[in-house]
């Protein structure tokens, strides 16, 4: 655990790790934006098919995932946001 007194040394720190393994810029960007929550209810899910064989599941599993990225894509955004469901 590293402890810094002032900015200057977090900023050093943040410089020399980043370019020692460039994938932590990817990480940091990440959680440093705006996270945009929305609540999906499973209720809202309404299949083709309410009744499933066996053989049917993959195609119930594609519906679902059709949904899903429909749910995610309705979410407005934009570089900065990273949109996410909340499923209830």
């Amino acid at each position: 655990d590293e402890q810094f007194k002032n900015i200057s040394e977090l900023k050093a720190y943040l410089v020399e790790t980043c370019l020692s393994d460039p994938s932590l810029i990817e990480v940091i960007d990440r959680y440093l934006k705006r996270i945009v929550i929305k609540r999906v209810h499973l209720s809202s899910f309404k299949p083709n098919i309410n009744t499933v064989e066996k053989d049917q599941i993959p195609l119930l599993v594609e519906e679902f995932q059709r949904f899903m990225e429909d749910e995610i894509n309705s979410i407005e955004k934009d570089g900065d946001t990273l949109p996410m469901l909340q499923v209830d």
